[in-house]
């Protein structure tokens, strides 16, 4: 062990946690495409997962203390996190059809949150940016926008920019709407 390390030892516990949780309607077919690319590609035919439902859910968090369960790394301490996620239930057809979930993007605002989720339990996570009220809007009224560098249209010489990747905007009568611009 040396000190620094970004990675904490799992299990992890998440304390006095915000989540605003909203079921959307989605394009089934961009679905399918998600999980061709992502998995059954990949897998040469080995897995066969489709789209078992038209919706994603989009979870917004602010997670204020996010520390390792382990006795070992519980006393390095915590650290606060800002998250949205989005996930969509598949059927893995290769196994009679189990319902399983993907989580093919989560924008984290903490670096250790971005290593601990790839090298611990392989979430697609990445660097966002997150306004600073981020997501109090959600529950007061406004709209809120997270951004992660992204380069648009590639080339060589494309520099990574902060561009919006997904937004929700409050509205009392329907509640919020997400609306983002994934591949």
């Amino acid at each position: 062990d040396r000190g620094g390390r970004q990675v904490w030892r799992p299990s992890y516990t998440a304390s006095r946690a915000k989540l605003f949780g909203f079921v959307l309607e989605a394009d089934a077919v961009a679905i399918d495409s998600l999980l061709h690319r992502d998995f059954n590609e990949p897998a040469v035919g080995a897995v066969d997962y489709r789209c078992a439902h038209s919706s994603v859910i989009v979870i917004f968090a602010a997670i204020e203390k996010l520390a390792s369960g382990d006795p070992r790394d519980e006393q390095r301490g915590y650290l606060s996190e800002l998250e949205v996620s989005v996930w969509c239930l598949a059927a893995d057809v290769t196994a009679g059809s189990r319902l399983v979930w993907y989580l093919p993007y989560v924008f984290v605002d903490a670096g250790q949150a971005v290593a601990s989720g790839r090298e611990v339990y392989g979430y697609p996570k990445q660097n966002g940016i997150f306004e600073a009220d981020y997501p109090d809007k959600l529950e007061n009224g406004g709209t809120t926008t997270v951004s992660a560098p992204a380069i648009d249209p590639y080339g060589k010489d494309k520099k990574a920019i902060p561009r919006a990747m997904l937004s929700a905007k409050h509205q009392p009568a329907g509640g919020p709407q997400a609306a983002g611009g994934f591949p």
